[in-house]
């Protein structure tokens, strides 16, 4: 194949030369003279192309900064104090930094952590609160995800600190068991920052064909973060006692395995666990001296199907090994299914719904309607709404969740507005609804206006 440069050179030469010999032959020799007169000229010296390229550092500083404030609108107290929590609830300013380096052979590390200082409890008298609030929510300093990222043959590797997401669903997300969750404050609580990384060793392998499998260890056991002792989003009149230890010992490891296909216009996944889990608090007593952890297996499947502006998608996973405190000598299987579609037929709009069902198998029925047991069958649905306007520099969202017709839900509405790059201002009001379950039998009251100012860098 010919150079393109030489082609792009000789080309237009013969073709001129050819015109000037048809032409005259002293116009022609005269033209050839001037021709030739530019290869014999002082060539252009090098330096004057030279474009400088700018150096490529192999690391990014990234993250954000927050300001999140929030009102109670109403008076009320908690079952774990006498404080009326109307008024101011939270005044927090949060920096969260990520350092990203890339190494050779295509490696990744990553370190990310977050801080954050509530000054709402000194403007309301820190001596109001008590040691487990101040210590939960007055401030944090914590280390978020940490982890060296690579290839080695077909095989990607990922260790250390991570978050990895399991299932299709969005708002119930029975699968998604990896990784804790942050629910201290239910009003700021979005998926986005709800997981909470923890210590793993990831492999994901995926073939020509549309398979792809991933196994991994889960070292950490970390926490959720819950509601604590004199929060008024705390169900219980007396303090919870420690959890049960937990290290990186091997008997507490737990283990995942997933394969996954994709079709055409649909996905097929497949999911194996075994971990370890704290105990559902529902029934608990101030006479336990110990939460104690459990071993759950768990079996999974999930699907997405794709059609048009529609995306169905569904969540099924068979677990046993769930304990009780009321039934401390049983181990009962449980069923959890999710179902649901995500629709983008509107106008800058989509809107997502999804129904779950949860069922406890050789679950005694007399114990529906006692609030210290768990229930044999649960059934929520959710709703979220969400529209922008002025390409996507407005939008306003709507979210609703209610488990079944009496155990209780919330509602939250939003509007965000984006005046300029990397920059975003949020403000609503989240809306509780109790009912007959232990988390939401008393927060009928805790109704919030919130207002949150969100920059990325």
């Amino acid at each position: 194949m010919l150079n393109s440069s030489f082609v792009q050179t000789v080309v237009p030469l013969t073709m001129t030369i050819a015109l000037l010999t048809f032409s005259s032959p002293s116009l022609a020799q005269e033209s050839l003279d001037a021709i030739m007169d530019v290869f014999d000229s002082s060539p252009v010296p090098a330096e004057q192309f030279t474009t400088e390229i700018p150096e490529v550092r192999p690391y990014r500083i990234s993250g954000f900064i927050d300001l999140d404030i929030a009102w109670a609108l109403w008076s009320h107290t908690s079952s774990s104090s006498d404080y009326d929590y109307q008024g101011l609830a939270v005044l927090r300013p949060l920096l969260s930094l990520d350092l990203s380096y890339t190494l050779p052979n295509g490696w990744q590390a990553k370190m990310g952590g977050h801080g954050f200082y509530d000054f709402s409890y000194a403007v309301q008298g820190r001596n109001q609160f008590t040691d487990q609030v101040l210590k939960k929510y007055e401030n944090e300093l914590n280390l978020d995800e940490v982890y060296l990222e690579g290839a080695l043959g077909k095989t990607t590797f990922k260790l250390g600190r991570q978050i990895v997401v399991w299932g299709e669903s969005d708002i119930f997300r029975p699968l998604d068991i990896t990784n804790p969750v942050d629910i201290r404050d239910p009003v700021f609580s979005d998926i986005s920052g709800l997981r909470l990384p923890v210590w793993m060793s990831r492999a994901d392998w995926q073939d020509k064909g549309g398979w792809s499998f991933s196994a991994l260890a889960i070292h950490e056991n970390r926490a959720d973060e819950i509601p604590v002792y004199g929060n008024d989003f705390y169900p219980f009149d007396f303090p919870l006692p420690p959890r049960e230890e937990s290290g990186l010992r091997l008997e507490d490891t737990g283990v995942g395995i997933t394969a996954k296909h994709s079709f055409q216009n649909w996905d097929a996944s497949l999911y194996l666990a075994s971990i370890t889990q704290e105990q559902d608090l529902v029934g608990i007593t101030a006479d336990v001296t110990v939460r104690p952890l459990n071993r759950i297996q768990i079996l999974g499947t999930s699907a997405n199907l794709a059609a048009g502006n529609w995306l169905y998608k569904a969540d099924l996973m068979f677990s046993n090994g769930h304990q009780y405190y009321q039934l401390p000598d049983e181990r009962k299987d449980r069923i959890d299914f999710t179902g649901g579609f995500d629709y983008s037929g509107f106008e800058n709009s989509y809107l997502t719904f999804e129904v779950a069902y949860r069922h406890l198998l050789d679950m005694n029925p007399e114990f529906d309607d006692t609030l210290d047991y768990p229930k044999r069958n649960v059934v929520a649905f959710g709703l979220r709404y969400h529209r922008s306007f002025f390409r996507e520099k407005l939008a306003t969202s709507a979210l609703i969740q209610l488990y079944g017709f009496n155990q209780g839900g919330l509602q939250q509405l939003s509007c965000s507005f984006s005046p300029w790059d990397n920059s975003r201002i949020t403000a609503g009001i989240m809306a509780f609804q109790d009912g007959d379950n232990y988390i939401f039998e008393q927060i009928g009251k805790n109704d919030r206006l919130f207002l949150k100012y969100h920059y990325a860098f």
